[in-house]
């Protein structure tokens, strides 16, 4: 400690932080760091930034204005400026110029396009919504723009033409064209450019991998399209079905499913028509499966096919419908099977049992024979098994093996809910953003406004969920009169 004098003339004691961290940390190195929230700034010239590293040492990060802003959890680099007697000076490392010369049209040349694509390309990215963040940095030239471009291009699924989206969509043969446009500018970003230098090396590494996974879709969606053009994609689907069937062996089986599953994404009445004998294939084969390339080509197509189709189904809150029915179903049956492939030795295990618990509570108390109460006691009971899968997830279930019909999901409901004890603890856990904190503990849920008043309440009224105390706080009178409305309606 050292004491130091205030203006006006009072003393205080400060802690001489430099002598305690010049150990850990040196001037002119950098060092990673995550973000945990935004601070207030007086200075319009910069941003500051709570952080803190492995050690837990808390910092405050400064960054220009006009610098990419910074998301709590995000890893950053960065750099010690100076050390002195009492103070550390952590800055977000951009030493790499924060100016671009590149232009919009320079960028789409890499691409090689017609004229007419250019101007096209060039009147879309100019104006469509999509595209307004890159926009604005490329109204500043910063080095960023380039790789926010391509990470912001939607997939070919939501802007080519399909048999449920007949118009105001392009052309099978011109989103082939713009999709090989997209791959060549993308490869060059990732192979050829300085544009990723601007980032950190960890987030430069992300964006790499990010970039090249968008190349690869690129590829499979280009390819799924000529198949599709040429009247050829529902043959391909049934040629790797009937190999297997009779062989059992397809060669470069993964990229075939993977394929198969594109073409899906593009043609959502083939998913319809055959996603059902893929599951059922998968029933009546899998436990036989002695081709180790067999149940780990099969395992991502079902990741696949969840990934593709849980922002959907989680949005369920009852299957009251045919459509929203069959989807949970086949949810319920593309999770077991891909457990039971893995023998749920995946990284994603908890979320998957979490969406399956959720799935069954949906439909297995539909079907039960047992009165009213005991249904609505069985779906708060899977319910309940969701959300602790997600803060802890269960060891791999005994139920889930082959024998089991995954379409009776009754039994499967019980049999899961018998063979699992539920979880008597809970450790509170709290997730905090710039804006909103939640947080979990024995008596329930809450989300509430990271700073708050006396006047805050929470606007649920009583009973409208039952499940885990769930309450949504706000301060706002006009956001609480809002939310009634909402709710009444």
């Amino acid at each position: 400690m050292s004491c130091a004098r205030r203006k006006d003339g009072s003393l205080f004691l400060v802690q001489n932080t430099a002598k305690i961290l010049s150990p850990y940390y040196d001037a002119e190195q950098t060092y990673p760091f995550i973000v945990l929230r935004s601070l207030q700034c007086d200075s319009t010239a910069y941003m500051r930034y709570a952080a803190q590293d492995h050690l837990q040492v808390p910092i405050v990060v400064t960054c220009p204005a006009n610098a990419e802003p910074l998301r709590p959890r995000q890893q950053i680099e960065v750099r010690v400026k100076t050390i002195n007697e009492n103070r550390l000076l952590f800055l977000l490392d951009n030493r790499p110029s924060t100016q671009s010369s590149a232009t919009l049209s320079s960028l789409l040349k890499l691409g090689n396009p017609s004229p007419a694509e250019h101007r096209f390309l060039t009147r879309v990215l100019s104006s469509h919504p999509v595209w307004q963040s890159m926009r604005k940095q490329l109204k500043t030239k910063s080095h960023q723009w380039p790789v926010k471009a391509i990470l912001a291009t939607p997939y070919a699924n939501y802007w080519v033409v399909s048999p449920d989206r007949p118009k105001g969509r392009l052309k099978i043969k011109s989103g082939i064209s713009l999709l090989n446009i997209y791959r060549r500018i993308a490869l060059h970003v990732i192979e050829d450019a300085e544009w990723l230098k601007a980032f950190s090396a960890t987030e430069s590494e992300r964006l790499r991998d990010a970039i090249a996974t968008r190349v690869e879709i690129a590829e499979l969606q280009s390819e799924a399209l000529e198949l599709l053009a040429n009247q050829q994609a529902e043959e391909t689907i049934k040629g790797v079905m009937y190999k297997l069937d009779q062989t059992g062996y397809v060669y470069n089986l993964q990229h075939k499913l993977s394929l198969m599953m594109t073409i899906f994404t593009l043609r959502k009445d083939l998913l319809e028509k055959h996603i059902d004998s893929l599951l059922d294939f998968i029933a009546l084969q899998g436990h036989a499966w002695k081709n180790r390339n067999l149940p780990t080509a099969f395992a991502h197509f079902l990741e696949s096919y969840i990934r593709s189709n849980a922002g959907r189904a989680n949005r369920f809150i009852g299957c009251s419908s045919n459509e929203s029915r069959h989807l949970v179903v086949r949810m319920i049956q593309a999770i077991c099977y891909l457990l039971a492939l893995t023998g749920g030795e995946t990284q994603q295990k908890g979320q998957l049992q979490a969406m399956l618990y959720y799935y069954l509570s949906l439909v297995a108390p539909q079907r039960s024979i047992t009165n009213e109460d005991s249904s609505r006691q069985m779906a708060l009971l899977l319910m309940d098994r969701a959300f602790w899968n997600l803060i802890d997830p269960e060891p791999f279930q005994p139920s889930l093996v082959w024998r089991q019909d995954f379409r009776q999901f009754e039994i499967l409901a019980h049999r899961m809910l018998d063979e699992q004890p539920a979880i008597a603890t809970l450790v509170p856990h709290s997730y905090e953003s710039e804006l909103v904190r939640l947080s979990l503990s024995r008596e329930g849920l809450t989300l509430i406004p990271t700073q708050t008043t006396s006047t805050a309440r929470n606007i649920l009224p009583e009973g409208l969920i039952e499940w885990q105390g769930l309450q949504l706080v706000v301060e706002d009178p006009l956001s609480l009169s809002h939310c009634r409305r909402r709710i009444a309606l």
